[in-house]
């Protein structure tokens, strides 16, 4: 909690974002790390060769529309119209391998000790930063 307490709030002050990448589903991803309402958020993003231009998609304003197609369609979209409810939506993918990595787990597992100074991996890690800087 304290590691990501210290994120967030140095994010904060510094009114900064992290960006990070981030594996889901193996598939590489790039993410933003920011905050929100004192909460770190994590929000996918996309690599510059997923963005496609839309010159290359293909037009659709000759199409000819009748009054009524219009009037139909517009009365379907208002009768399946409902508030927006997210807890009706689950990620079973999810929840199917959570659900397995449990049943993997041993009964009596331990909890591991090894407890990280993180005053100590901070140091380490802003000197490695220096000594990279200082390479290129």
């Amino acid at each position: 909690s304290k590691a990501y307490a210290l994120l967030r709030e140095a994010l904060a002050k510094s009114k900064k974002i992290g960006i990070a990448k981030i594996t889901i589903r193996s598939k590489e991803r790039l993410a933003a790390v920011r905050v929100i309402d004192n909460h770190l958020v994590l929000e996918t993003l996309h690599f510059p060769d997923e963005v496609r231009s839309t010159v290359d998609l293909p037009q659709i304003n000759n199409v000819k529309l009748t009054a009524k197609e219009k009037e139909i369609a517009l009365s379907l979209i208002e009768q399946l119209t409902a508030e927006f409810d997210p807890t009706k939506y689950h990620d079973e993918y999810r929840e199917r391998l959570e659900k397995l990595i449990k049943s993997k787990i041993p009964k009596n597992a331990e909890q591991p000790s090894n407890v990280i100074n993180l005053m100590d991996a901070m140091e380490k890690s802003i000197a490695s930063i220096k000594e990279q800087k200082k390479r290129a």
